[in-house]
């Protein structure tokens, strides 16, 4: 890091010179025109242009270095390349090219004409792209590797728009392949890979340049400090109907901390890349690097030299950044945690079937059998002896251990269709064991307990792990049946449904079910088993508190301004209570966990909300100045930690130099000015871009 202290320099103030540079073509030298003067010049960070305004004096001149005047007619040059060279106090140039697009003629036959002239990069902004550029894969093809223009722009990482696995050898019919790999659009058939927005920039920056009539790009240009931008986000936009300078800036955007600027040596145009970033930012395993070229800049005292600091505020006091809701894995039983969502009542018009119909008693078996199915199948009895509800006197506690620690009486609670573990997870024991999936997880587990224990019946059965069971009804129906489990909310509250699918729910009552005569079902040890009585689930449970993190923690003030960011459900805190029920070893007994947190990306979202409030809460500063030295070391792009003492952080998005030219009368000094960026950021987007935010 550099310290650019206006302090140390002398209080007398040396007027430094400059040089005008003209000529017709790119490939033709330099030639000094005395009697272009520059009035001013501005280095300036996209999307804006590099400009400079020359003076041209008309009728009998004497310019510098000539006793006798020179008579001189209206200048013709527009189109001409331009160059200025400043010379700096510490007799270092500061150059500025481009190329004269108009001028201003004077309406009398004597006086001066202004002459504006833009930076090269302006070129790129009057170039539409009207084709895409492709390298060839077939073996047989003499051109392997030669990349090749279609007849049409494409969209990068579209379905046909994707990048060729391997970069081009050689560009057209030119024998020497490029300085850097340089990719272009995958061939027709071939298997893309994705485009980053580093590889589109050089993209762009190698087969979309400015060319004279022939198609010949004649100004060589080359691309500095690339590395400053991402090479892993894949940025989806198109090329119809744009120019290189448009899509430029929608990847290179300061909203998103990246920027861009350009210049040249006089030789070759250049594209510079910086990010806003003091230090490395990593997010989601993704880098955004910091600025290489940051400075302090140091004031007072200094008589020649004009600083305001000013702030730029944020419009929030807090960011509060929140992932899913907070879920706790655990195991509850029916009888302590859960009680039947069915009243007595329902239950006895289940049992009854259509014994209550006056034709009933004059039916056959098999007709009695399809009505009494008929009826319980009825949306009014759909809950009996399959629905639980969170029994009413159960206060969140399992072993006097809240299941959702420090929230004693939930407002909300949600039980989830699905655990949070990957289905090949070891998650019994110590929770270091287990790890989530974001994709998929484990169904939820349903078990029964079996009382009377026989040579032919485990003491537990894990009815997720069973296969269909073929099940004797009585001497009229055999079910193949399953027993899974379920979740839904009913009026804010959860509900846990045992299901029976193949079979009647009453399955699952076999101790419980009276039914009627036609109803008589040979119970097996097995069978015998499925009683609800003896049944409990281990289930994940949302409660109403989010995994999020608030920056700053408090705020002053009788309103505090809160902006809510939801970061997705990628974001999670899931712990695991003790003595959860995880499955069955070999020898049927129960698996249980330790219990634990398993996961907590609390940290994440913190940085997310810090970085978020640098761009939406905390009052940035920032800083211009003026002075009348000088300087070549501060550069548009570079990034000023601090100015004054005070915490700037923010690129050089403009340097100006604005000189006076007088008749017969010494010329006041030259000004030259600095501006850092003070514009709108988007953290949010920037993050969405990285793939830390849906």
């Amino acid at each position: 890091m550099a310290e650019i202290d206006y302090s140390s320099g002398s209080r007398v103030v040396t007027e430094g010179t400059h040089a005008v540079y003209a000529k017709a073509a790119w490939g033709d030298e330099w030639v000094a025109v005395p009697n272009l003067k520059c009035l001013e010049c501005a280095w300036h960070a996209a999307p804006d242009f590099n400009t400079a305004i020359l003076r041209w004096d008309i009728g009998a001149v004497i310019v510098p270095g000539d006793s006798t005047p020179t008579t001189f007619t209206p200048w013709v040059g527009r189109g001409h390349f331009i160059r200025v060279d400043w010379v700096c106090d510490d007799a270092s140039i500061l150059r500025w090219v481009g190329f004269a697009d108009a001028s201003q003629w004077p309406t009398e036959a004597f006086g001066s004409q202004q002459i504006v002239c833009y930076g090269l990069e302006h070129s790129l902004a009057k170039t539409p792209i009207f084709n895409a550029c492709w390298r060839r894969v077939d073996p047989a093809d003499d051109d392997l590797g030669i990349a090749t223009y279609t007849d049409y722009p494409l969209t990068f990482n579209a379905d046909d728009g994707l990048r060729s696995q391997e970069p081009v050898v050689a560009i057209d019919e030119e024998e020497d392949p490029p300085p850097a790999p340089i990719y272009a659009f995958a061939a027709p058939g071939e298997v893309g890979a994705v485009w980053s927005t580093r590889e589109i920039v050089r993209y762009l920056m190698t087969y979309h340049l400015p060319t004279d009539a022939f198609g010949v790009a004649v100004i060589p240009w080359a691309v500095d400090q690339i590395d400053q931008l991402p090479d892993w986000d894949s940025p989806t936009i198109g090329m119809l109907g744009r120019t290189v300078w448009d899509i430029l800036n929608e990847l290179v955007n300061p909203r998103y901390q990246l920027g861009f600027t350009f210049g040249s040596d006089g030789t070759t145009a250049y594209l510079r890349c910086f990010t806003h970033l003091a230090t490395d930012l990593t997010v989601t395993a993704n880098t955004i690097d910091a600025n290489p070229n940051q400075h302090t800049v140091v004031f007072a005292p200094d008589a020649l030299t004009e600083a305001e600091l000013s702030d730029v505020g944020g419009g929030y006091d807090q960011v509060i950044v929140r992932g899913a809701r907070r879920q706790t894995i655990c195991t509850l039983y029916v009888g302590t945690e859960l009680a039947p969502a069915w009243s007595p009542a329902t239950e006895v018009t289940y049992e009854t079937g259509s014994a209550g119909d006056g034709s009933y008693s004059g039916w056959d078996e098999g007709e009695k059998i399809a009505a009494n199915a008929r009826v319980r199948s009825g949306s009014s009895l759909h809950d009996v002896y399959r629905t639980f509800k969170f029994a009413d006197d159960w206060d969140y506690k399992i072993d006097d251990e809240l299941i959702f620690p420090s929230n004693a009486t939930p407002r909300t609670v949600t039980a989830e269709p699905r655990l949070p573990i990957h289905p090949d997870a070891e998650w019994d024991g110590t929770v270091d064991e287990a790890f989530l999936s974001k994709a998929i997880g484990r169904p939820m587990l349903v078990f029964f307990h079996n009382p009377t224990v026989s040579e032919l019946t485990e003491e537990y059965v894990a009815t997720h792990d069973l296969a269909p069971v073929s099940f004797d009804m009585g001497p009229l129906t055999t079910f193949d049946y399953a027993i899974t489990g379920s979740t839904k909310s009913q009026r804010g509250s959860p509900r846990i449904a045992i299901n029976v699918e193949g079979g009647p729910q009453h399955i699952l009552a076999a101790n419980q079910f009276d039914g009627l005569t036609e109803d008589a079902v040979d119970v097996s040890n097995i069978e015998a088993m499925f009683d609800y009585e003896t049944a409990f689930v281990t289930v994940a449970l949302s409660e109403d508190r989010y995994c999020e993190r608030v920056y700053p923690s408090s705020s002053s003030g009788d309103v505090v301004r809160r902006l809510l960011v939801d970061a997705g459900e990628s974001y999670r805190f899931v712990r695991i209570q003790a003595d959860t029920v995880t499955g069955l070893d070999v020898s049927g007994e129960l698996l249980k966990s330790d219990g634990g947190t398993l996961v907590d990306d609390s940290d994440q979202l913190e940085t997310l909300a810090k970085l978020i409030a640098l761009g939406r809460v905390l009052t940035r500063k920032t800083v211009a100045w003026r002075s009348r030295r000088k300087i070549s070391t501060i550069a548009v792009g570079d990034l000023i930690t601090t100015a004054a003492g005070q915490a700037i952080v923010a690129p050089v998005v403009g340097i100006h130099i604005r000189a006076n030219v007088t008749i017969g009368t010494p010329a006041p000094a030259t000004v030259q000015s600095f501006e850092v960026y003070r514009g709108e950021q988007d953290p949010i987007g920037m993050l969405r871009r990285v793939g830390a935010l849906r």
